[in-house]
Parts: structure tokens; C-alpha cells; sequence
């Protein structure tokens, strides 16, 4: 697949490099939940932690790292180094035995000799662009071997520069007086005195070839060890962040290494010879629409990526066309929608149609059911030609305690919305053409239903599934999360027959081992069906490029060769090719290309029993269109119409239509007695039941008026 655009502001940290071509762009502590008892509410949050923070001045070595490289990582970041014996971002310590007040680290590069880092001391007074700094160095050889700071007799300003060319075996370096080298890392002299030229925020080399960046961004590249360097223009760059270049790793020839360096606004240029730049990526002016994608879908040949503020669409994957919307404030978490109209969920559970593209935006409901409920629609999905809506909707009850109730919102031409309730927390649906029903990944597993909010579980799991794909055909797939011996255990739910029967396996994320200094754990967070492939893939949105695919329903997977550490947001295709969606390139093509050893992945076996499912306070299929204030507690009877209200219950109706008529006998005073006392207790009991219901009114009356306002607005769009 070709890089064609690249669509976003984004990742710009730290990377690192294996035997692929990798650019981890972006790297955050990422959390996991963790608890003693998988059924019960009390989780805590278990976080991957280092002992620094990785900004665009992180520099870690080896980069790249060689083929069965185990000798351990230093890093230098925020002026201090720091070391860690396995390259895991959460196993770096401080290494403290040197004084951070009197000298900064600036940078580091690995060599023969070990690790060289370059320091510059701290000078007098207060620190500014113009200060100059004596230069030393450091001489580390492992963790407990290192030599105190050597003076190298130079000087520079601040300069992060410092790399080490593997064919001449020499660390190279920039300072007032040029560009210098040295073959031991200690003792420098002077190859290139063009010093006005050299003042570097990051200088990488590979084999004979070095490329810099200087803090204005300007890019210098040179063939011959710095010796001389040629000055890039690089077309619509204006700010090249200091964690580029990066450098793939070559081994047959290291001067022939891809070096790519990426811009602010997510422009991406390569290069494997010296002064020669190819663009990876969109123009500028197109670069700057794709703000905040987090979107890609297909609907017939058109790719529509939804980003902020705009709706993207394409018929090849590198001609894009941008239409801005304006929806006072309002921006779209989700689309969907078929060749006549696209349809969003904002983020203020509102929900819009456009028939032209994104141009124009109607709002066709807006959900607010009750004051003060915390009401959220966390999914938007069109299948079997309706659209879905699944969330939530909690509240304060009469008893001042918490109820709660998941959700589901209907439609068939998106113009009049329906709200159930329904009894489970289904986040993702799909339509099995087998079983002729909704098949749901929900909370403790997957799920069955021929309405969409009464769910029967097929399959479970103890804590839950968050995605589901189907081919359209026989074969679903859902990926779902399990909590067993003090971890979470990633697994895919496999159904070869439309949900019929299942069967559990390890996910390839969860077994995949990773080269060492790139993440230590991936977890993938979407499983999709890419129909022009003919197979499913699953991927992470962590920074590690990692997607694996699979053509016969997840009995083997493979994992795909992706050109840098991308976070991976979404996967579609069209009739003739593929697309994929990261945070800072769109990549596209008629075909994927794969990287090591076919996985089988392993059935999963430890136990996956869940909790019953609650009851909750409404009953599956309550029509939600008048407020509620049951009791969580409250069992509902399952003979309550559908959209019952009791503030509109015609009492008089009721007592009218009671048979009254005289059946002629004879009654005893009694018997009269017994009657008269029943219509009087009648009676008071009716009195009381209409203040309460009186009560009732005056407790709903706003909420009428939203519900009003919402079937004027239902009126509206069918008439539109």
C-alpha cells in the first residue's frame, strides 16, 4: 500500500526501529484496569509508567536496533540520562550518578566503543538562545560502567546533534567551530568549518550518509560523513519537529537506508539517496483538511473520512474533497449512511442528515428524554437498512440512589427516531443473514436479537466485547476481553455459521512479541471485514504499526507490512482498492503486502463465566417518549404497554366502562353496606391516585414540553 496523504497535525515523540521499517510517532502511558474480583464494581487503574516524559527531544540509542540486539537502552530526555536494560518505556531508571546542575545531556548515539553522550555545561547566569556552552561528553559502556564528563575543548550553542557513521566507524557531532568527528567518542577535530551554516536539533547517520535538521527546519544532507552538506528545500515546510529524521534499518547497504522526515502539519517526505526528497503525502493546502480525522468508511466506490469540522470524500484515495460544516458547535463523533444520505451522531446526542456529501446538515432529533439525566449515545451503526443508536441513560430515582438503563435508538429512513430501552449494553451490532437476527458484542459477551433491544446471550465472556464484524454471509467475528489470573486476556469470538455456534481464540496482539524498544504491550482495539480483501484484519491504536489479517475466518492470521509505527483509527475499501485511516497518514491501494510467519492462533480455555445479567428498572422495548421515574428496584410487569404513561391514564374511562348494569337480584342491606363501603374505599383510593398523579404532572411538565418539541420536530422532518 502507498502512503497518499497525510492527513493530520499528530505524532511527533520518540521511535524506534527493528529489521522493519518502523516510526513509533507518538508514544503515551496507556492503562489497564485491574481487580481482585473480575464480577465485582471495585476496579482500580494499573498505568504503564517510565521515569521520564517522552517529548520531541527524546533521544534513545540503539536507533535503529540491530538484528539480536539484547545490550540494553539509554535514553536521554529532559536534560538527564537515564538507562534501561531491556528498551520497555516503563524500565528506564535515572541514572544519577552525575550532576544535572552543572551539566545538560543533550544527546546520545550508540557505537562500537558503547554509548557516547554529548553534554553541554551549564554556563553562568541565565540561560538564552545566544548562550554558549562548553561541550564534554560521556562514555557509557553498560549500566554500571561509565566515565566521568570529558572536556572536548569546543563550544556550541544549545546543539542535539550527535550520530555515528557504521561504514567510517566514527561519532560525528556539530559545534561553533563546525562539523567534527572522532573515533573513540572522547577525542574531536574538525571536518567541515562552514560553522555558520550548522546548529542541529537532531542528526542522524547511516552509513555514509547524514541528515540534519536545524532549528529553523532547514534540512542539510550530506553523502560523505558531514564532510559537505547539501541545503533541502522540502515543498510546504515550514516546521519540522525534532524527533526527525528517522532512518529505516539496512543492513546490505546503510547509505541506501530510507530516512523520512515528517512536518507539523503531517507532510511526509523519504529519501534513500543523499539530496534527493520524494513527497509522501498530500499537498499542503489539502495536509490542512485533515484536522482530527477519526473516521474512514465506504459507501459504495466513495471514501468518506469524517475529521473536524469537515466531511472528506474520495474515489481514489489520493483526490480528496473537503466539505466544512458549521453546526453551531457541533461536531460529528460518528457517520454512517448509504448512497443517498450520510448520517452523524454529534457529540450532544444529537443526530444529523446530509443528502450532498456533508455540505449541508439537517438535525433529525435531539435526545434529551429527562432533566439532569446523563443520556449518551456512544455508537452510531446502519445495518439491515436501519439505523442503530446504542448508549445509556442514568438518574437520580425518588429514592435519591442511582438508575440506570442501556438504550437503543431506531430509525428506518433517519427522520423519526424511536427510544427503547433494552437489557444489555450492546456497543456494536451487525445482522446475521443465517439466523435472520441482530447479533450484539455487549457487556459479558455476544448476543441474539430479531428487535434490536431484547437480547438473549449466545456467548460469554466476563467482562466484554467491544466490536463485531460479519462478511455478510456466514462467518462474524467479535472482539472481546476477559479477565482471568491477575490479566486481561485479548480474544476473538469466532462464528463460522451466523452465530450459531462459537468458539474463542487467543488474539495474534496478545501473543505477538515485540523487537525490543518498541512498545512492550499492544492491546488492538478494532476488528474489521475488508471486503476487497476478502478477510478480516485487527488493529492496534497504539504506536506500533501493528495489524494482523486473515482469509479463512481467523483460523490463521498474518501480520501486514505497514512502512512506520502508525496508530491505526480505521480500515475500509472500495470496489478496486484499500484504505486505512491513522493518526497522521492515509494509506491506500489495490493490495497488502506481509511480513513474517503465518499465526495459528491458540483456543482459549480458562473459564469466561459472567455474572447473570441485571434486571434493570424498565422493561426491553419500553417505548422511552414520556419520563419515567421508576425505582431501580421496581420490577416493571411486562404487560405495560408500549409507551405507557400514567399522567394520561383516563380514570373515568376506566370506572365508565365497569358493568353497572342491575342484574336484578335482591341484595341485603349488607350486601348494600359491603357495596357502599367498596365505592367509598374506591373512592378515596381514586382521590389519592389522582393527586398522585397530579404530583406526577407537575413533576413532568418540563419534560413534556422537551418531549413536544421533539415530536415537532419528528413532524418536521417527515415532512421534509
Amino acid at each position: 500500500m502507498d502512503s497518499n496523504n497525510s492527513p493530520i497535525q499528530g505524532d511527533f515523540l520518540v521511535s524506534h526501529f527493528t529489521d522493519g521499517f518502523y516510526i513509533v510517532s507518538d508514544v503515551n502511558s496507556y492503562t489497564i484496569v485491574y481487580s481482585q474480583d473480575p464480577t465485582s464494581d471495585l476496579w482500580t487503574i494499573k498505568e504503564q509508567q517510565s521515569h521520564f516524559s517522552f517529548n520531541t527531544n527524546t533521544q534513545i540509542s540503539p536507533d535503529p536496533v540491530p538484528t539480536g540486539y539484547t545490550g540494553g537502552f539509554v535514553a536521554v530526555s529532559d536534560y538527564k540520562i537515564f538507562y534501561s536494560s531491556t528498551g520497555a518505556y516503563n524500565d528506564f531508571y535515572l541514572m544519577d550518578a552525575f550532576d544535572y546542575t552543572e551539566y545538560q545531556a543533550w544527546g546520545v548515539v550508540y557505537g562500537e566503543s558503547g554509548w557516547i553522550v554529548k553534554l553541554g555545561k551549564i554556563p553562568s547566569g541565565t540561560i538564552s538562545p545566544s548562550s554558549v556552552f562548553e561541550l564534554y561528553v560521556l562514555a557509557i559502556q553498560s549500566e554500571t560502567q561509565y566515565s566521568t564528563p570529558i572536556d572536548i575543548n569546543f563550544t556550541s550553542y544549545s546543539d542535539y546533534g550527535l550520530s555515528y557513521s557504521s561504514t567510517q566507524k566514527k561519532y560525528i557531532s556539530a559545534c561553533q567551530s563546525g562539523i567534527i568527528q572522532s573515533s573513540d567518542g572522547t577525542t574531536w577535530s574538525v571536518v567541515n568549518d562552514r560553522f555558520d551554516y550548522y546548529q542541529f536539533v537532531n542528526l542522524v547517520c547511516s552509513g555514509d550518509r547524514c541528515v540534519g535538521i536545524s532549528l529553523d527546519s532547514v534540512v542539510f544532507d550530506s553523502a560523505n560523513n558531514g564532510q559537505d552538506f547539501d541545503e533541502i528545500t522540502l515543498d510546504d515546510v515550514t516546521t519540522i519537529q525534532h524527533s526527525f529524521p528517522v532512518v529505516s534499518l539496512n543492513n546490505g547497504d546503510p547509505s541506501k537506508a530510507i530516512f523520512v522526515i515528517g512536518s507539523q502539519r503531517g507532510l511526509i517526505y523519504a529519501s534513500n539517496t543523499a539530496s534527493l526528497w520524494f513527497s509522501d503525502g498530500a499537498q499542503d493546502s489539502d495536509s490542512q483538511n485533515f484536522q482530527n480525522c477519526n473516521q474512514i468508511l465506504s459507501i459504495e466506490d466513495t471514501l468518506v473520512v469524517n475529521c473536524e469540522s469537515k466531511i472528506l470524500t474520495s474515489d481514489d484515495g489520493i483526490n480528496w474533497n473537503a466539505e466544512t460544516y458549521d453546526i453551531d458547535g457541533v461536531y460529528l463523533e460518528s457517520v454512517c449512511g448509504d448512497s443517498d444520505s450520510l448520517v452523524g451522531l454529534g457529540n450532544e446526542n444529537e443526530i444529523f442528515s446530509s443528502n450532498d456529501w456533508g455540505e449541508k446538515w439537517t438535525q433529525r432529533a435531539k435526545f434529551t428524554l429527562y432533566p439532569n439525566d446523563n443520556f449518551i449515545l456512544s455508537n452510531l451503526i446502519r445495518v439491515n437498512h436501519f439505523y442503530i443508536g446504542v448508549g445509556s441513560d442514568q438518574w437520580i430515582n425518588q429514592s435519591n440512589n442511582n438508575s440506570y438503563i442501556p438504550v437503543v435508538v431506531s430509525t428506518e429512513n433517519y427522520k423519526h427516531w424511536d427510544v427503547y430501552a433494552s437489557n444489555v449494553y450492546i456497543y456494536d451490532v451487525v445482522y446475521s443473514k443465517a439466523m435472520k437476527l441482530y447479533v450484539g458484542a455487549g457487556k459479558y459477551g455476544v448476543f441474539s436479537s430479531d428487535d434490536y433491544y431484547d437480547w438473549q446471550r449466545l456467548f460469554s465472556c466476563n467482562m466484554q466485547c467491544t466490536d463485531i464484524v460479519t462478511d455478510g454471509n456466514d462467518a462474524i467475528l467479535s472482539l472481546c476481553s476477559n479477565y482471568y489470573d491477575d490479566k486481561i486476556d485479548e480474544l476473538i469470538f469466532v462464528s463460522a455459521d451466523g452465530g450459531g455456534s462459537w468458539k474463542r481464540i487467543i488474539s495474534p496482539c496478545q501473543t505477538y512479541v515485540p523487537q525490543e524498544g518498541m512498545v512492550d504491550e499492544i492491546h488492538c482495539n478494532e476488528i474489521d471485514y475488508v471486503d476487497y480483501l476478502g478477510g478480516f484484519v485487527i488493529y492496534s491504536q497504539d504506536p506500533s504499526g501493528l495489524m494482523f489479517y486473515s482469509d479463512n475466518q481467523g483460523e490463521t492470521w498474518q501480520k501486514v507490512s505497514m512502512p512506520y509505527a502508525a496508530r491505526f483509527l480505521g480500515i475500509t475499501s472500495t470496489d478496486s482498492l484499500v484504505a486505512t485511516l491513522t493518526r497522521s497518514v492515509i494509506f491506500s491501494g489495490d493490495d497488502i503486502e506481509f511480513e513474517g510467519d503465518t499465526i495459528q492462533p491458540e483456543l482459549y480455555t480458562q473459564p469466561t463465566n459472567s455474572p447473570d445479567q441485571p434486571t434493570y428498572s424498565i422493561p426491553p422495548g419500553f417505548l422511552l417518549t414520556e419520563p419515567l421515574d421508576f425505582e431501580s428496584s421496581f420490577e416493571v410487569p411486562t404487560t405495560l404497554p408500549t409507551s405507557f404513561d400514567l399522567s394520561t391514564f383516563d380514570l373515568s374511562s376506566f370506572l365508565n366502562n365497569q358493568d353497572d348494569q342491575d342484574d336484578q337480584d335482591n341484595l341485603s342491606g349488607g350486601a348494600i353496606t359491603g357495596i357502599i363501603f367498596a365505592i367509598m374505599f374506591c373512592l378515596v383510593f381514586i382521590v389519592i391516585a389522582l393527586l398522585g398523579a397530579a404530583l406526577l404532572n407537575k413533576k413532568r411538565k418540563n419534560i413534556q414540553r422537551r418531549n413536544e418539541q421533539t415530536k415537532l420536530l419528528n413532524d418536521e422532518n417527515a415532512m421534509l
